[in-house]
């Protein structure tokens, strides 16, 4: 019941949403878009709803913030009204507000971003060395973005959480070079390597397929 009402809310975002005024979103293809900025106590990750060009909804999707007082949802609303991710913050939230903000533009950025353009759509593997062995990933692109990134296999006994995190911050962010997790820095530019190479991997073997071609 309680996923329905979220659910409810969410799309009574997006029919509320201002018409006939331009910002940031301006440009940007329709879609829904993660993002991710450092908050009071850790990342605050947001997705941003666009449609013809206006940010039609913005949600905190996940945080640990324990200050925020109302700024997780006071920001957002702020944003979608004003159409801009520069909104006055919450008193006595300032570090979270500026926060959601900032997350808001990385999720706006990220929907022109194409890490892995020129690689043809399907799934692909690379691997590089962590801190105890080979690390393997898997990712899914399509349209030269990732739309899944995932650690298939590993054996690293200090990463933290940096087997989920790594990954959820490439796709977020859509790039390959991600912040990495506190002491698991090893693990976590392993896991950026790995994609690296696949994405290496794939362009080679695009190019050597369209050589081949009469």
């Amino acid at each position: 019941m309680r996923n329905f009402w979220a659910a409810l809310v969410w799309l009574c975002a997006l029919a509320l949403a201002p018409d006939g005024l331009a910002g940031e979103a301006e440009g940007v293809p329709d879609g829904v878009y993660t993002g991710s900025a450092k908050g009071y106590v850790g990342p605050v990750t947001v997705k941003a709803a666009v449609k013809s060009g206006k940010i039609t909804a913005v949600k905190v999707v996940k945080h640990r913030e324990n200050r925020a007082r109302n700024s997780l949802t006071v920001i957002p609303r702020r944003i979608v009204k004003s159409q801009s991710t520069e909104v006055d913050a919450v008193t006595r939230a300032t570090i979270t507000s500026k926060a959601i903000m900032k997350a808001t533009r990385e999720a706006l950025k990220s929907a022109t971003r194409k890490p892995a353009a020129g690689v043809p759509d399907g799934v692909y593997y690379g691997s590089a060395r962590g801190y105890v062995g080979p690390i393997k990933v898997g990712m899914k692109v399509k349209g030269g973005r990732f739309l899944i990134v995932k650690v298939v296999k590993h054996r690293e006994n200090r990463a933290r959480t940096s087997i989920k995190d790594i990954p959820a911050r490439m796709v977020a962010h859509q790039s390959v070079e991600v912040d990495v997790v506190t002491r698991a820095t090893v693990t976590s530019k392993a896991i950026m390597r790995a994609v690296g190479q696949a994405l290496q991997k794939a362009r080679e073997k695009a190019g050597a397929k369209a050589d081949a071609e009469p």
